[in-house]
């Protein structure tokens, strides 16, 4: 005590000076103070002290907080903090272990101050803090959790751009004063920010259990342990592993995020104030004896390092350590020791990491085969995984054809990722439009990930490396176009592989760009003139590698194979690839001015590509050029579709196409002619005389042709000369469809409204779902298209909140790419849904951003009746509803959209299932026409429906449900079961038969809770 309290100060007589310092406690507080021992006692349960006090209220919230007590535990907390009158034991720090104890008291209060404020947060009290959460984050810049709660304050109070813009300014301070990007925590705030989800699941309450308590919402953490893979940015679900597998081993290769792990759980931790240094080994730590453990100052006390009390150290922290080890690889014998005594002999949960378990010492490797480890596969990126990634560096989402190429090439590892993003955009391929951030030409690495993935071509001779670019040029190469000495030095090298065709391509995605950057630009230019040599004399079997050839000679700008290039144009027009067909195509006009052709692709990629000015300049060009019938009739049916397609204008495209018939006479060109008439008095709303199929799709022109007597078939009907045109298509050969812009997609498209209007909506949804995962990865230039077929059905026989979710999404896929001119109406499908959803101010706006060309398109003029037909339903105008609705059913059946028709016309008929009348007649009439015209078995199911309802006849109605929920077309079952319980006053239902019918629709209801439901049910 005398050397605590005086330090080195000599006193003459320092005993008597501490006995005088005593005896003026004594007189100052009531307590009893004893000499013992040559010492002094006092007896702690004889008074009270506001730190224990303190500890006492915030141990009590914590359980309270764990009953789910949330007004207590605040009283608490808030009583708790407000016995804190200034920093702890002030005044008193020159004692060591006073020091020590108000170090360990400041801890403490930080910790309840947090949890307090995330209590109030949940009691929806988070106005009120916004201020004070500002001062915190002043004061304590570098505390995520604050920074955290301040964002969901002003979430929830509706402040979502001053939310935003407080992680903006929380990720500038992080990455300007440490250089490091916010804990996966505080991202995982910002993604549900941006994607506006409830402010209630920004939530992070406090938990009461020493167990790893989890930050944020954790609704999606997986629970089935069976399956240990986890990514880098999902770090909650790493915690649910480690509740029940106690000590994991994190494996994978370099950069895909396990050391990024292992920080978000050491951030995460150290928030909720427990003991989990991150100890990183390396080979300079492994030289020295507890080497991992030298870069923990101030974690772990300076007399603690030796193994015994390390192991001491930690065991008697059980309940608050663990154990974050990265490389363990790399650990000293004494560390691994130490940390393999820990998990073993102290059960102390522990996550390490290392490249693959095979390199395992032989410790850890005993610890994974006792079942005391368990190894967790840390796995690439997914899609969605990529989007939040760009988001957070680029501030807005890929384009839907970018995000599946940088994945690819990046394999899913978020180093590569982060890398490819950052090298691109400073080389200006990935550029900002107004569907997102889109890659133009080939991603490219920073200088940092060349390094690290070209290093196999370091030792490479110059021969083996230009053989190699050779290959990155080509993208595939004959096998037997390179020197066999080279070839085998690269297979040695781990740099070629064998594709499916027997050719070579680079093994590596980003292979490609680390050769090009070791390459000059000459010699990179003689071997790209080498190559298209090559690929012209050896690939006669191999169209694309020809085109491939073709596009090098563009590269080359050099002398160009004018017909070969307008292939390649045509051939890039249908692949969506139109920037490169608006290449092509404007080489072969700069060549040669007066080329219709050349024109008439140019202007159709600047169509796709939203360059209205050069579209129409390049439609001026082939239209003054076209001479023979086919040139004109070329440039007419593209001119119709960029009205039709891109500037939703149907009408005006009907006239291109009826002044183009006025011009040409030729039977062929009549016969195209005639078949976009078709389409786009179809799409106008007009009705028309229906075009024969072409006898045989041997061309594009035919087999777009052919596609559009399908897709008449399917909207028109009869039903059964669409099933024959679309067995007719199977036969084209793939490479006339692919000539055809989404031609292989509307096809499908095709198939899969012939199997909806079959009724069976069950099979019809799988197949769409089962589209649209596939297209995601592979074809996401169709994804809209899908998306707005699903959403269609969801609306008309689903969930209606999923209807508006899916319409949402496709309107903005449409918007990018559409070449079915499907926008406005998926626009409308997203108003109808929103209409259905009770959000009439939103469906207005949405009705209102379609465009007024696309005012009488079908489509659209369907949904916008059914949307207004039920807001008069639900303010219980029913005649008014079934009014409107028979009226745009009739419409329909004039402009030949019969199934509409039947679709808008069933609906009457729910809504007047109950009191029946002249309009329940009309609705039936309506039906018995549709399905004399189209036929179909959903047509029948409806007749058969609107009959049995017009004769009361109870008994047919009960089979006719049944039928209709094994198809799947819950709201027909549903609206069906309903009437007939409306009835039973009339009918005498049987008790067992009502509870029955009560039980199916209260089952289809917890299914589908916003279901679209025309018949009132009674209570």
């Amino acid at each position: 005590m005398i050397a605590d309290l005086w330090d080195e100060d000599r006193l003459r007589d320092p005993a008597h000076a501490l006995q005088a310092q005593v005896s003026r406690l004594r007189s100052t507080l009531p307590i009893e103070i004893e000499f013992l021992h040559g010492g002094y006692r006092v007896d702690p349960t004889t008074f009270r002290t506001d730190a224990a006090r303190f500890e006492r209220l915030y141990k009590q919230s914590r359980w309270l907080l764990a009953d789910g007590d949330l007004n207590q535990a605040a009283d608490c907390l808030h009583e708790a903090l407000g016995l804190w009158r200034g920093d702890a034991l002030e005044g008193l720090h020159a004692v060591a272990a006073l020091h020590i104890e108000s170090v360990r008291l400041a801890k403490l209060h930080a910790a309840a101050l947090a949890d307090r404020i995330d209590v109030d947060l949940a009691l929806e009290r988070g106005a009120a803090m916004v201020p004070e959460l500002h001062v915190l984050v002043e004061e304590q810049p570098f505390l995520e959790r604050h920074w955290g709660q301040l964002m969901t304050a002003l979430y929830s109070g509706g402040n979502t751009h001053e939310a935003l813009e407080t992680f903006s300014r929380a990720r500038g301070i992080f990455v300007e004063h440490l250089g490091v990007e916010p804990s996966g925590e505080l991202c995982g705030l910002h993604m549900q920010i941006l994607r506006e989800e409830p402010p209630e699941s920004l939530l992070r309450l406090p938990t009461a259990s020493t167990a790893r308590g989890e930050p944020g919402n954790t609704d999606d953490i997986p629970r089935d342990t069976s399956a240990l893979s986890v990514t880098s940015n999902r770090p909650s679900a790493l915690l649910s592993l480690l509740d029940d597998k106690r000590a994991l081993i994190l494996t994978g290769p370099a950069g895909i995020g396990k050391t990024h792990l292992l920080r978000t759980l050491a951030a995460t931790f150290e928030s909720q104030h427990r003991l989990a240094p991150l100890l990183s080994a390396s080979p300079l730590s492994k030289t020295i004896p507890l080497g991992v453990f030298l870069g923990t100052a101030g974690s772990i006390p300076e007399d603690r390092f030796t193994p015994a009390a390390l192991i001491d150290f930690f065991t008697r922290q059980r309940s608050q350590a663990v154990l974050l080890v990265d490389n363990v690889d790399q650990l000293d014998d004494t560390s691994l020791f130490v940390i393999t005594a820990l998990i073993r002999t102290s059960g102390l949960p522990a996550v390490m990491t290392i490249h693959d378990l095979n390199n395992a010492p032989q410790e850890i490797t005993a610890l994974y085969d006792s079942g005391e480890l368990s190894q967790v596969a840390v796995e690439g990126l997914t899609a969605a995984d990529v989007d939040e990634l760009a988001i957070h560096m680029v501030g807005g989402p890929l384009t839907p054809d970018t995000r599946p190429r940088i994945l690819e090439i990046a394999s899913g590892n978020p180093l590569h990722l982060r890398e490819i993003i950052t090298g691109s955009l400073h080389e200006g391929r990935l550029a900002h439009t107004v569907h997102g951030w889109e890659l133009q030409g080939t991603p490219t690495p920073t200088s940092r990930l060349a390094r690290l993935v070209g290093e196999r071509f370091d030792v490479l001779n110059d021969a083996a490396l230009e053989a190699a670019a050779s290959v990155a040029i080509a993208g595939e190469y004959p096998a037997d176009a390179l020197d066999e000495s080279d070839r085998r030095a690269l297979a040695r090298a781990d740099v070629l592989e064998f594709t499916e065709h027997g050719w070579l391509r680079l093994s590596h995605p980003l292979d490609a760009e680390i050769l090009r950057a070791r390459c000059s630009d000459v010699l990179w230019h003689e071997l790209t003139r080498d190559v298209v040599q090559v690929l012209l004399e050896g690939a006669q079997e191999r169209p694309e590698a020809r085109r491939r050839a073709h596009v090098l000679a563009l590269d080359l700008n050099e002398e160009i194979d004018p017909e070969a290039t307008i292939a390649l144009a045509e051939h890039a027009l249908a692949s969506f690839d139109e920037r490169l067909a608006l290449r092509a195509a404007e080489a072969v006009v700069a060549r040669m001015p007066a080329s219709v052709d050349g024109h008439r692709i140019a202007a159709q990629a600047a169509s796709a590509l939203r360059m209205s000015e050069v579209a129409d300049e390049h439609f001026g060009r082939a239209t003054e050029n076209a001479v023979t019938g086919a040139e004109r009739t070329a440039v007419a049916l593209a001119r119709g579709c960029h009205l039709g397609l891109v500037h939703h204008d149907a009408a005006e495209a009907l006239k291109i196409i009826n002044e183009a018939l006025t011009e040409v006479d030729g039977p062929i060109e009549v016969a195209h002619l005639q078949r976009a008439r078709t389409r786009w008095a179809a799409v106008a709303g007009q009705g028309g005389e229906v075009a024969n199929a072409p006898a045989e799709a041997s061309d594009a022109a035919s087999a777009l042709g052919m596609i559009t007597v399908g897709v008449s078939g399917v909207i028109t009907g009869p039903l059964e000369d669409a099933q024959r045109v679309l067995l007719r298509l199977r036969e084209v050969p793939d490479d006339i469809i692919d000539l055809v812009p989404g031609g292989a997609a509307l096809i499908e498209l095709t198939e899969i409204m012939a199997l909806s209007n079959t009724g069976d909506v069950i099979a019809t949804r799988r197949r769409l779902e089962e589209t649209i995962t596939q297209t995601t990865e592979q074809a996401p230039e169709a994804l809209g298209m899908w998306e707005y077929a699903l959403g269609f059905s969801h609306l008309l026989s689903g969930d209606s909140k999923r209807a508006y979710e899916i319409g949402q999404s496709a309107a903005a896929h449409l918007a990018w790419r559409d070449a079915a001119g499907l926008l406005p109406a998926a626009q409308a499908l997203a108003a109808a849904a929103a209409q259905a959803n009770g959000r009439t101010t939103e469906a207005r706006k949405l009705f209102d951003a379609v465009p007024a060309a696309a005012a009488h398109d079908p489509k659209v003029v369907m949904l916008r009746a059914w949307a207004d037909a039920w807001q008069a339903k639900t303010e219980r105008r029913d005649g008014d509803a079934a009014h409107t609705l028979i009226n745009a059913a009739q419409w329909m059946l004039a402009a030949q959209h019969t199934f509409f028709a039947g679709m808008l016309a069933h609906c009457a008929v729910r809504v007047g299932a109950v009191g029946g009348g002249e309009q329940l007649s009309d609705a039936v009439t309506i039906l018995h026409e549709a399905e004399a015209v189209a036929g179909g078995g959903l047509l029948d199911i409806f007749v058969r429906h609107g009959e049995a309802t017009l004769a009361g006849d109870h008994a047919a109605l009960d089979l006719i449900a049944g039928d209709a929920h094994e198809l799947g077309m819950e709201s027909t079952a549903t609206d069906t079961w309903q009437a007939l319980l409306r009835s039973s006053d009339e009918t005498s239902l049987p008790a067992s038969k009502e509870r029955h019918l009560r039980r199916l629709i209260g089952r289809v209801h917890t299914e589908a809770p916003t279901m679209v439901l025309w018949t009132a049910l009674a209570s």
